[in-house]
């Protein structure tokens, strides 16, 4: 979108050119024209100065840094989306099982008497590998800084254990492998994520905020309109 609007301004420019012009030679009196005359050679020049701009903007330092975001967005994206966390809920008893890939309109896949359910972990979240790998690719030193508050849904920075009575009918719980034996889901092998409590209503908005900042920025930095596969 920067380039276009530098197009624009420069196509601005010449029109203005071509008008001051057209008034010499039609309407302009002798005494005006060298007046004009000077005036279109300093169009012409600032004109070659922005050319020169667009064509150093394109294939240099800043063209760089910007296709390189590009990539850590493409790889982020592609890391995301095959992420994939099994997802566990226990209602009246009945253990409920689905599978969550990041993407649009997540709430709508989850009846409404479990939002406000509490979201579980597995302890040894912190240093799971793929999650390693998304943060990894969100804290290099080109990964774009307005993108990353929206990005770190699942950057866990300190996981936090549960210590009072616990009601299994209380919680949603995520794990990114499947679990055999529905008894693994207890106090002892769960904590809270980043010590904030989210509810699960909470968390499918971040998820759901993520995809939405991820198609920004593409269509943003695209010239056409690009809608991904992220349903």
């Amino acid at each position: 979108m920067k380039k276009h609007k530098r197009f624009i301004i420069l196509f601005i420019i010449i029109i203005l050119a071509l008008l001051g012009y057209y008034y010499i030679v039609y309407f302009g009196d002798d005494s005006q024209k060298p007046f004009f005359e000077g005036a279109i050679r300093i169009i012409q020049v600032i004109i070659s100065i922005v050319i020169a701009y667009l064509l150093y903007d394109r294939f240099g330092t800043s063209r760089k840094v910007l296709d390189k975001q590009n990539e850590l967005i493409i790889e982020f994206i592609e890391k995301y989306r095959s992420l994939g966390i099994y997802t566990y809920i226990i209602d009246n008893s009945i253990l409920k099982q689905s599978y969550l890939r990041p993407g649009r309109k997540l709430k709508t896949r989850y009846e409404e008497k479990f939002m406000n359910r509490k979201i579980l972990f597995p302890k040894g979240s912190l240093g799971h590998p793929k999650l390693l790998e998304l943060n990894t690719i969100l804290d290099k030193p080109l990964f774009p800084v307005e993108l990353k508050p929206d990005l770190s849904a699942l950057k866990f920075h300190s996981l936090t254990a549960e210590i009072d009575e616990f009601d299994r009918e209380n919680y949603v719980f995520f794990t990114f492998e499947p679990i055999d034996n529905s008894n693994d889901l207890n106090q002892k092998n769960f904590m809270y994520p980043n010590d904030d409590n989210t509810n699960f209503e909470e968390f499918i908005k971040r998820i759901e905020s993520s995809i939405t900042s991820i198609e920004n920025w593409v269509n943003r930095e695209s010239s056409m309109n690009i809608k991904l596969n992220l349903e």
